[in-house]
Formats: C-alpha cells, structure tokens, sequence
C-alpha cells in the first residue's frame, strides 16, 4: 500500500478519535448545562404529562403540616419551627427518595404568628422559616407543592374560614363573594411577589415551586371560583428561560374513590394544570388519572392512606401507580419531624394523625399492623418512591448524624432524635479520664421508647453517650459528647 492510500485511510481514523476525545472532554460540560437547566427551570406540562427541563417528570413524595410550626402544633400563641427541625426532616425524606413535598402552612392567616394575621394586614416576619424551609428543599433537588387555602379552620393553617369570620359570611359563601375573592387575592399577591432572604429569589420565580395548589379539600367549590383564581395566579407570576409559567393545581379532590372528574368540568378550568385526588382508605387512582387524561389534564395523588389498608391492597396500589401511565406522582400522608427535645412531634395515638410516618421506626397500630409490618411497608414505599423517580434499586440508607441535645435526669437519658436512625446504641462509663465504656444498650431503643431508663444505674457520677444506627444496620454515627447525671 502506498503511503499516500495510508495517510488517506487514516484521517477518518483520526478523525474518529479526535471526535471522540472532545464528546468526552465535552461530557460533564454539558451534563453539568443539564443539571443547570433542570434546575432553573419551573416544572411544566405536556398534555396530561409533566415534564421538566424537556424530559417526562414522574415522582414519588409526601405531605407534612407540621414542619413549619413549633411542638405546641394546634396552639394559637406557638412560634416556628426550628432550623434544626427542618435540616432534619428534609434529610428524613431525602432517604425515602423523596422529590417533591405536599408543604403545609405557606399561606396562613388569621392568627399572630401567620402570614396575614388580619385582614390586609401582613406579617413578612413569617416567611423566615418558610424561606428556610424552600432553601434547603432546593439543596436536595426536591420541589414543593403548598395548598393556599385549607377549609378545616386550623389555627395555624388559616384558610377560607378565616376570610369567611373577616367579612362575617358562611364559608361555603366564600367562592362566590366579590370581598372574599379579594382577600383571597391579596394573600395570593403578597405571597407570590415575596423574596426569599436566603436565596434572593422571589416566590413566582422560583423553580422549587412545582406548582400553586388553590387550596386542600376545599369541599367542592364552583369551576368558575378555581378558575378566577387560577387565571389571577398565571397573570402575577413568573416564566422560567422557555416562558412557562408555575403550574396551578386545583383544589377540588375527594376524599375516597368515589370522587371523580367530569369532562365538562374539567373544561371549564383551562388555567388548572394539575388535579388531585385523596385516597381514605388508600386506593389505585388510575381511573380518576385517566379521567383527568381525557380532559387534557396532569394528575397527582394528593394524599393517600399507606397503612389502613390490606397487605395486598396496599402492594396493588403502589403498582397500580407505577404502571399508570396517566399518574404523574403520588404524595402519602405524611412524614412526621422529630420533636425538638426527643421522641417525634405527633406519634401515634387515639386523638392523633393515624397515618403518620415515623420513619425509620415500626410500631404498632391499633392492634393490626405489627412493628415489623410498619418497617416492612416503609421501605415499599421506599423503593416505589425510587421507581416513581426512575430508579429501579435504591440506594443504601444514610448514616444518621451524631445524636446532640443528651438530657440525662436521674437514670433516664433522652435526646433528639437523627434522621434515618432505626435504633441507637447507648453507652455509660464512672471514669470519665482513665476508665472504659460499657455498653449497656446494643440498639435496644427506638425515638418511639425514649426517654430510656438506666435500670442498673451504678451509684455516683456516670456519663452516657449515644450512638444512632441506620435502618441497613451497617451505618453508625459517632457517639454523642458524654453528659453525666
């Protein structure tokens, strides 16, 4: 062969290769553009399907209504919750796999410490645990729906009760009153045109919104109520880079499968992207999303019972959602914080939330599901909660932090409690200088047992540290600082 036929037949070569050096050089310059894109982008729709940053966008994901209030929840004169409160539930829900959060309490009114404590009267005050709350959901990728109007009167939540009392009206009235819409807006106004002190970014403008929900099981209101506030929403907020508005999410779900969506009505709402259903006793919503298909619309599973439920039952209804094409994400109710001294905010009782979750703790429920059925059911939702964002094996569980805030009193020792601890290990020693620790606990006690009891407590000054385990068994944290007695 000629040596011309030789460099002939290798310029293709080499141009190959050269080809080939730069698309790799070039690789995470343009996954990085990517990730930059997806996360400046507001989540939008396609036809009934969500999309983000130009890809499908399904996911898995839960509601909280406690997060952004103190342990007094329910008390009209308790302040926010905690820095330290949040970092930890956000952390709790990222090990569930958690992309989007169901926020409870952003548009609150009618008491001192809510956003519009009287009628046009605001208090930015407020918004500071709210702007915490949004940064570190932005920090962990994940997007938050908030419902702007609850019905139940809740102290801290507000919602259209608190309008109704403003102007002396029924609340049923309140959808179709010219004063109430008007305050309605007003809030909606204040709320959306607020800036984030931590990140600088306005409320319309920023992408961890996935949407404005008009409000939580507002118990049937008129089409043209949601459509007049929708409308309002879309014509005060912001666009992202592609000029898509924040989705609006209706306020109009049952609350068992009995509800349904008209096609007639779901007409009349053209500024709705996203309807909801809420499942008590846990159900599959496919009929309900396609319904919601056939009228052009994206739909959510708002809320839904995980644990009230049948094992088979509760097995169909997260592959019922996982091959509905028509679902774009699902949200059970709820993941319950820790509470700020130990133990968690609202565990498990006669007169509480029945449907909460203390993750990664199994208990026992009303005599039917046992401790080991609790765990076995978390980590399904686990796992669906991956599938629903694209990821078919989850990944290992996180290494709690250290346990902070040991109390140790007589022979009790309590602390608060770390995220994604299954269990903790707790140790003692009388020789704080020279001597050895004793374990005298090995992964004996859960956040649902403390404050733990030293029954063997020997006499004189003893220190205790706490070491949390993970729910894998093979993550540990470091052992808290000693405290004595």
């Amino acid at each position: 062969m000629s040596s011309f036929a030789q460099v002939f037949r290798a310029i293709p070569f080499r141009r190959c290769v050269i080809a080939l050096i730069v698309t790799l050089l070039l690789l995470p310059v343009k996954m990085q553009a990517a990730q930059a894109d997806a996360s400046a982008s507001f989540v939008a729709r396609s036809g009934n399907q969500l999309t983000l940053a130009g890809n499908r966008f399904r996911f898995g994901g839960t509601n909280t209504y406690t997060l952004l209030f103190n342990d007094t929840f329910g008390d009209p004169t308790g302040g926010y919750g905690s820095h330290a409160k949040i970092d930890d539930w956000f952390q709790t829900a990222a090990d569930m796999g958690v992309k989007v959060v169901r926020l409870f309490g952003f548009a609150s009114n009618g008491y001192a410490n809510s956003v519009e404590p009287a009628e046009n009267t605001f208090n930015d005050a407020a918004f500071e645990v709210r702007d915490y709350a949004l940064k570190v959901a932005a920090s962990y990728g994940m997007h938050v729906v908030f419902p702007f109007f609850d019905r139940y009167g809740v102290t801290e939540l507000g919602g259209v009760r608190v309008i109704a009392n403003w102007l002396n009206i029924d609340w049923t009235t309140t959808w179709t009153n010219g004063a109430a819409i008007s305050d309605e807006e007003a809030l909606v106004n204040h709320i959306l045109n607020h800036t984030n002190q931590y990140t600088n970014i306005a409320y319309r403008d920023d992408p961890t919104f996935l949407a404005w929900e008009l409000g939580n099981e507002l118990g049937g209101p008129p089409a043209s109520w949601e459509e007049t506030l929708a409308s309002y929403l879309k014509s005060i907020d912001g666009t992202d880079a592609y000029g898509n508005h924040h989705l609006v999410m209706g306020g109009n779900e049952g609350i068992d499968s009995t509800f349904h969506f008209d096609a007639s009505y779901l007409s009349t709402i053209p500024d709705v992207d996203i309807v909801s259903s809420h499942f008590y006793p846990g159900d599959n919503p496919c009929t309900q999303a396609n319904e919601a298909a056939a009228g052009g619309k994206a739909y959510i599973d708002g809320e839904w019972d995980w644990w009230g439920v049948s094992d088979s039952t509760f097995s169909g209804i997260l592959t019922g959602i996982e091959n509905c094409d028509a679902v774009s994400g699902d949200l059970f109710w709820q993941i319950t914080p820790h509470a700020s001294n130990y133990g968690f905010q609202e565990p498990i009782c006669a007169t509480c939330d029945g449907f909460n979750m203390l993750y990664p703790v199994g208990e026992s429920r009303n005599g039917v599901n046992t401790p080991q059925n609790i765990l076995d059911r978390m980590q399904g939702l686990r796992t669906h909660i991956f599938a629903m964002n694209g990821v078919s094996i989850p990944p290992p569980h996180i290494t709690p932090p250290t346990p902070v805030q040991i109390v140790v009193s007589g022979t009790t020792i309590a602390w608060h409690g770390s995220a994604g601890a299954k269990n903790y290990t707790i140790q003692r020693t009388t020789d704080l200088t020279n001597g050895s620790w004793e374990t005298i606990c090995d992964r004996c006690v859960n956040d649902m047992q403390t404050p733990w009891t030293d029954s063997t407590q020997p006499t004189g000054t003893v220190w205790y540290r706490v070491q949390a385990v993970n729910v894998d068994g093979t993550g540990t944290s470091a052992f808290s600082d000693p405290v004595s007695n």
